[in-house]
């Protein structure tokens, strides 16, 4: 209810919103992922708030990477969305983060470089409002559909490695040979995070982000977290910036280019 209530309660209304809910017991391997009470619940709250919102719910479990990959078609492909902002459920929102992004697609939508941008810096406030650096967690993100058609050419190979299975058990081996052949990091997270991340510097574009939170993770306890790493990261402490919307957008490209290709190449 807080990422709800931090949406609703956003200076930015001029949206739509659609709800990507995935089910409760894996389709592939009867694991039981979540309690059918809770997804109900969470399908009843985002109706409740949104009622005239599309809701997408999967019968069975189909895991991160398949839901992700059922929501990035949906908006692109079957909508036909020029450009959308994706948010994951343990998120809450500034209420200036969507009025921020706003900004940052009218800044990044024509530029083939900017794959990926959003509006939290993660675990610090400091330097300009207005300088941006590499992005950290996919959390949240938006992109073009040009940019996230780009992306395709590379990650649509990592998915066809992962598909089809519980991607709790996911090849780890066929997923480092991918990485090893496309001469990524193999300190890179297997993840279909990381995954993306090596697919866009594949096709020459950056991800970026501000040195301002205006967005909190509050993913305590998940599918990759625990209340001790949660702690240990000091995700509970992350300051929000709630003075207004940031305007401007000042990027080094070359700088981020850098960094980013050190991390992932």
């Amino acid at each position: 209810m807080q990422v709800i209530n931090s949406i609703k309660e956003q200076t930015y209304t001029d949206y739509e919103i659609c709800l990507f809910q995935d089910g409760a017991i894996n389709k592939y391997s009867w694991r039981k992922c979540a309690n059918q009470s809770d997804i109900t619940k969470c399908v009843e709250l985002f109706k409740e708030a949104f009622p005239n919102s599309d809701t997408y719910i999967s019968k069975g479990n189909i895991g991160i990477c398949e839901n992700w990959r059922q929501a990035e078609h949906t908006m692109f492909l079957e909508r036909g969305a020029e450009e959308v902002l994706f948010l994951e459920d343990d998120l809450t929102l500034s209420k200036y983060y969507f009025e921020t992004m706003y900004n940052m697609f009218n800044t990044f939508r024509d530029d083939p470089e900017v794959g990926m941008f959003n509006a939290y810096g993660e675990m610090k406030l400091e330097g300009n409002t207005s300088d941006m650096k590499p992005m950290g967690h996919l959390w949240s993100f938006g992109t073009t559909k040009k940019s996230w058609e780009e992306r395709q050419k590379y990650y649509d190979i990592y998915y066809d490695t992962v598909s089809g299975i519980d991607y709790a058990q996911r090849p780890m081996d066929k997923i480092y040979q991918l990485y090893n052949k496309w001469g990524a990091n193999s300190n890179v997270a297997h993840s279909q995070d990381g995954a993306k991340c090596i697919s866009m510097m594949l096709c020459g574009q950056i991800k970026i982000s501000p040195n301002y939170n205006l967005a909190k993770y509050i993913g305590e306890q998940g599918f990759h977290a625990t209340p001790a790493f949660y702690n240990q990261r000091g995700f509970g402490e992350m300051p929000v910036f709630e003075e207004g919307p940031l305007t401007e957008f000042k990027v080094d490209k070359k700088a981020i280019r850098k960094k980013l290709l050190k991390e992932y190449m």
